[in-house]
């Protein structure tokens, strides 16, 4: 037979219990809307990189995840960018293609690491409205602080400069931009001069 002491205990955790039922009861009819449900995050995606809708800006320091100085084996790892072939005569020179998310820039890759761009698709802008097709009076318009830039063969562009990086707008026979080029400025400026990667 239970004392009276060992019943009262008893009683009391009866007690405690149905009021921890009946607060948790309570608490559910208060006519909040239900917490947030807890979901495993499954693996972590915060180091791959977004892939945007096609239209999308190009800086002089490049463009999504293909910027200047990004290392080629770390596109590669990220499924960014395929195969490389080396460049005719520029043995250091790696080219290679991005992904059609990002109109498929062509990339070249110095020792390891991406040092210029080229897009051709009016489906890239630059941060400042200028795209491919677009004519000398309008990109300059947008680009006031570039300066003009002679190729070979009569090739005319548009360089604008930022610290080391810049951006090349090439002209066609018409005057309206033929492709944008983003990158380290000399290299930029070396291939616009004498037509060569290096």
């Amino acid at each position: 037979m239970r004392s009276p002491g060992g019943w009262n205990m008893m009683q009391r955790r009866a007690l405690v219990a149905l009021a921890v039922v009946g607060g948790l009861a309570l608490a559910g009819c208060t006519g909040d809307e239900p917490g947030p449900t807890m979901v495993s995050a499954g693996p972590d995606t915060a180091a791959t990189p977004t892939r945007p809708a096609v239209d999308s800006d190009v800086s002089p320091k490049g463009m999504g995840p293909y910027l200047v100085g990004v290392k080629l084996a770390d596109l590669q790892t990220a499924g960014l960018v395929g195969d490389t072939e080396k460049a005719d005569g520029c043995p250091d020179l790696a080219l290679g293609k991005g992904l059609p998310d990002y109109a498929v820039p062509a990339l070249v890759f110095d020792d390891g690491q991406l040092v210029r761009l080229t897009v051709s698709t009016p489906a890239v802008r630059t941060t400042e409205g200028g795209r491919v097709a677009m004519t000398r009076a309008e990109v300059e318009a947008n680009h006031p602080d570039g300066r003009q830039l002679a190729g070979r063969a009569g090739a005319s562009g548009w360089l604008v400069t930022e610290d080391v990086n810049g951006l090349l707008f090439r002209f066609d026979g018409e005057d309206r931009v033929e492709s944008i080029e983003a990158g380290e400025s000399a290299a930029i400026q070396r291939r616009f001069t004498n037509g060569r990667e290096c």
